[in-house]
This record gives structure tokens, C-alpha cells and sequence, in this order.
């Protein structure tokens, strides 16, 4: 059996591990897809959701907003002004964003989809470290997969690609569902990526190695929420309201 590790991610997963990666989300989103609230809440209970119950979903909010000022301290200009902008605009308007990442049929989630909590045993993948685990939208963690895992260099060059070959392994595997939709859903979650290393880092007692990494993961979110016009996607759902 091969472990990864978060340093792992450095470097970045060989184009077939990312594949195997995908599949193996696509398998545990198509498994679970579109489960009645009853069914739902014997797997896993929504006292447990991070954004969605009473408790954990007020948590999620506060270090979200309390987060960013010592992150931006231990990291002087990794945070431009107008990725700032739009990461205050999203907590201006959480509920609304909210509705969008949780409306709609639903799938079990891993949660920490990073390649740090995967393993290969022979032809299998598999996932370490559920304690995550919530109901949301598959691609979801494909997004926070993806940006956490490669470089920007890298995943700017087959992002799209590497979403519709998602899309296409969910068919296969059972629950198709809309490339189109699934894409504008990914730069809906491009946010959710720089939110969490935005926590980790602002309230992170971190070492010099992982300080290297957790930088480096918010160049990547960074990146991304500018490369998929994050600011765009969330402008255009306001407007819609």
C-alpha cells in the first residue's frame, strides 16, 4: 500500500494518479447521490454538516471572518486586493451562498479531498481521514482536490478537462449529471478552497515545513478563485436574486 503525503502535494499527483483520484470520487458521489432526507440522516446526520447546523454552521462563519487578518499578516501580499474584496463580499452575502452550494440533489462527501488522505492498495484507490464528511455537491471535492493538489501552472493548463472527465466518469458510474452546470458549480466552490487555508493558516500554529506548504496552498486557492472569475460567478448570482 502507497500513502500520500500533504508534502506530496508539492510536487503534485502524475496525470494517472489524478485520474484514479477522480474516479474514486465519482464512485463515492454516484453511490450516494440524491438520498432522501431520511436516508440522508442515517448515514450521516445534519447536526454534524459544518455549514448547515446550528452550531458548526455559526463556527464556520466566524473563523471565516475572524481567519483572514492574521492570515494575511503571516503572509504579506499573497492576498491581493481584490481576491480580499471578493472573499468579504462572500461573508456579506453567506446565506445566499449557501443556498447555492447545498440546493439541490446531494451526495456524500469526503470533505478533505486533498491528496495528503489518499492510498493506493494495488488497482484500488482509497480515502484516509473522514471527519469531514458531510452531504454537498460532488464536485466540490473535486475542486478542493484539485486546487490543494496541483500547481496553478499545472491544473490552469487542464481544469476544464479535468472537470468534464469527472463528469463523464459519474455517467459511468450511474448519476449523469450537466457538464455545463457542473463547471459553473466548480468556480461556486473556488471559494471554498481559499476559506479553509485562509482558517488553517490564520489560526494555524505551523511549522517551518508546513508553513512552506500552507503558502504555497494559498497561492494555489488564490489563483484559482481569479482564474475561474470566482467574482464573476458570484456578482451574476447576486444580480439573479
Amino acid at each position: 500500500m502507497e500513502l500520500f503525503t500533504n508534502l506530496d502535494m508539492m510536487a503534485g499527483p502524475s496525470t494517472d494518479i489524478v485520474r484514479r483520484c477522480l474516479d474514486t470520487f465519482a464512485r463515492l458521489h454516484a453511490h450516494h447521490y440524491d438520498l432522501d432526507r431520511e436516508q440522508q440522516l442515517r448515514i450521516l446526520p445534519l447536526d454534524y454538516h459544518p455549514f448547515l447546523s446550528p452550531t458548526m454552521g455559526l463556527v464556520s462563519r466566524t473563523l471565516n471572518r475572524l481567519g483572514l487578518r492574521p492570515c494575511m499578516k503571516k503572509h504579506p501580499g499573497a492576498i491581493p486586493e481584490d481576491v480580499e474584496e471578493v472573499y468579504w463580499l462572500t461573508l456579506r452575502h453567506w446565506d445566499e451562498v449557501l443556498e447555492h452550494w447545498f440546493s439541490g440533489p446531494l451526495s456524500l462527501l469526503h470533505g478533505d479531498s486533498h491528496l495528503g488522505n489518499f492510498f493506493v492498495a494495488g488497482e484500488e484507490m482509497g480515502m484516509l481521514d473522514w471527519q469531514a464528511a458531510h452531504w454537498g455537491k460532488g464536485i466540490r471535492d473535486v475542486q478542493y482536490f484539485l486546487i490543494d493538489s496541483l500547481p496553478s501552472d499545472t491544473l490552469a493548463g487542464c481544469e476544464r478537462e479535468l472537470v468534464d472527465y469527472y463528469v463523464e466518469r459519474r455517467a459511468l458510474h450511474g448519476t449523469a449529471i450537466d457538464p455545463g452546470q457542473t463547471w459553473e458549480e466548480y468556480r461556486g466552490f473556488t471559494y471554498h478552497a481559499l476559506m479553509t487555508i485562509v482558517v488553517s493558516i490564520g489560526f494555524g500554529a505551523l511549522n517551518e515545513e508546513q508553513d512552506a506548504l500552507m503558502g504555497e496552498i494559498l497561492r494555489r486557492a488564490v489563483a484559482a478563485v481569479r482564474r475561474v472569475d470566482y467574482a464573476g460567478w458570484l456578482r451574476d448570482r447576486l444580480a439573479a436574486r
